[in-house]
């Protein structure tokens, strides 16, 4: 299947950015988090095959004291034409925050 194997070179590709030897691979079509966050790992890459994609906050745009005291995303959020999402088939690389 030409899709198994686009996921199969996601995933090289990913792990040879940094050298790593596994990765952590996750299929859903699930919205995973509602609440604006910073993933506490390293790297994350995504692509959307289907759907809306990934909701992005670019730098700035987020009222850090509000996300750090558990506040909702309407207090985060410091302009609401900020955000924007991953197209169908873009791929995504993250830099995580730390732990």
């Amino acid at each position: 299947e030409p899709w198994l194997r686009d996921m199969a070179a996601m995933c090289e590709t990913f792990c040879a950015v940094d050298n790593y030897d596994e990765v952590g691979f996750w299929l859903g079509s699930e919205r995973g988090c509602k609440r604006y966050h910073v993933d506490l790992v390293p790297h994350r890459l995504l692509v959307t095959y289907a759907g809306k994609g990934t909701e992005i906050l670019p730098q700035g745009a987020a009222d850090l004291h509000a996300y750090e005291t558990g506040k909702p995303n309407s207090d985060i959020l410091k302009d609401p034409s900020a955000p924007w999402f991953v197209n169908q088939w873009d791929v995504a690389m993250f830099r995580g925050g730390e732990k």
